[in-house]
């Protein structure tokens, strides 16, 4: 990987929200990598799993050579009464900042606004986002962002070169963005296909550099753990692209495990002949779900086909938290094949309680297991305060919100 440019040279602020505009892209001859921090310490102890995993990590991350580092605002809305259902969002901003490893300079970015169709602006999201109904007056659609972008990736200095995705979760990739195409008739570009998960590959890092019980999920406690201080204004798509491009930067430094996601091939393996793993991930929970918000969510959307018997567990974090995954055990290869294929797309949890602060909805994804999964230990059960043991591991799914309540004093009790 490329060295660190001059300390002197600080990094500009991106602008956190510039003048209303219609979708265009920036692109320029590309300065040095502006001023990354300091290369985070190397592990105090080695990886889970055997020394070798790690070369072929690395390896792996060498083959690719161009980051399409990306964060996009979607529609939304807070409390029971939504104008906006997670499961019907639109996209308003789609920005990126690809960075070109191998010569260690940005290559482009863009930053798009995208005009609501559907969905209105509603209070809650212009206080999360910055965006207002002013903002995208003269914005153009998500066709417009995806047409731009794919020009711009079709410079001649980056045609060809081997690239993958890189967001903060989830969300953006694998159910945002093709729930938007799809509503549009749109195909979501092959090259938005492979991507790397920042929450995860930063949460690897952590478990590898310690210290136990640190807790790695949001933008901001991904780059404190990085070492990379936070600029613009968090949920500007452009700020955000900025801070996961920084991040990426240090990982690929630190020589930890990215371990890219190509979306199709992953659903390819699954339906393989040979295949008879029963097990799926479900991505994105509610804090406050508990096991009988998953019987009723797996009850509504896989009908008869589901087991009377499934078992269900829940990721831990290094900190002993539930990180928004679960797994879930359909018995057998047939029947999780049949779930995967019903919960395509994603669906709705709607659980909790308005009165007791405790309501929630959350679009989840659905997926075959990955090695951030596959790697874990099962306990026998849910941590509490006094738990002496740390995370990551699998445990049984609690019953009782008052169970995550006491892991969280914030929350009360």
């Amino acid at each position: 990987c490329p060295p660190a440019p001059p300390a002197a040279w600080k990094v500009p602020p991106p602008p956190s929200r510039p003048p209303p505009a219609a979708s265009k892209a920036v692109s320029t001859a590309a300065p040095p990598m502006p001023g990354a921090a300091e290369v985070p310490p190397m592990p105090k102890r080695a990886p889970p799993k055997a020394a070798n995993l790690l070369e072929e990590a690395r390896t792996a991350a060498r083959g690719a050579e161009i980051f399409i580092c990306m964060d996009f605002e979607w529609t939304c809305d807070e409390g029971d009464a939504r104008q906006v259902r997670g499961d019907d969002v639109e996209i308003i901003e789609f920005s990126y900042v690809v960075y070109d490893a191998k010569a260690g300079t940005k290559a482009i970015e863009g930053q798009h606004y995208c005009k609501n169709e559907r969905t209105p602006i509603t209070e809650f999201c212009t206080r999360l986002t910055g965006i207002s109904d002013d903002t995208l007056a003269n914005a153009g659609t998500l066709a417009d962002a995806l047409a731009t972008f794919e020009k711009a990736m079709s410079e001649e200095r980056l045609v060809g070169r081997p690239c993958c995705a890189v967001t903060h979760g989830s969300a953006d990739l694998e159910l945002i963005l093709p729930m938007h195409c799809k509503a549009l008739g749109l195909q979501v570009p092959k090259i938005l296909q492979t991507y790397v998960d920042l929450r995860l590959a930063a949460q690897r890092h952590a478990l590898a550099v310690g210290p136990q019980g640190r807790k790695v999920s949001t933008l901001r406690q991904i780059c404190e753990a990085l070492g990379v201080e936070m600029i613009g204004s968090e949920h500007c798509g452009l700020d955000d692209s900025w801070m996961v491009l920084l991040a990426t930067q240090q990982l690929l430094k630190s020589g930890i495990d990215l371990r890219p996601v190509d979306i199709a091939a992953e659903w390819e393996g699954f339906f393989a002949a040979g295949n008879q793993d029963s097990r799926l991930c479900i991505d994105g929970l509610p804090w406050s779900a508990v096991l009988a918000d998953m019987h009723a969510w797996l009850k509504k959307h896989v009908g008869e086909g589901l087991p009377d018997q499934v078992e269900i567990l829940i990721v831990l974090g290094m900190d002993n938290h539930p990180q928004g995954r679960g797994i879930v055990d359909f018995g057998s290869h047939e029947a999780a094949v049949q779930a995967l294929r019903a919960f395509e797309g994603g669906k709705l949890m709607v659980c909790g309680d308005v009165a007791e602060a405790t309501y929630n909805e959350r679009l989840l994804l659905v997926r075959p297991l990955r090695k951030d999964e596959l790697e874990l230990t099962t306990w026998e059960a849910f941590p509490t305060l006094e738990t002496k043991t740390f995370g990551p591991a699998l445990a049984p799914f609690p019953t009782d919100v008052k169970d995550l309540r006491r892991l969280t004093p914030g929350r009360g009790v």
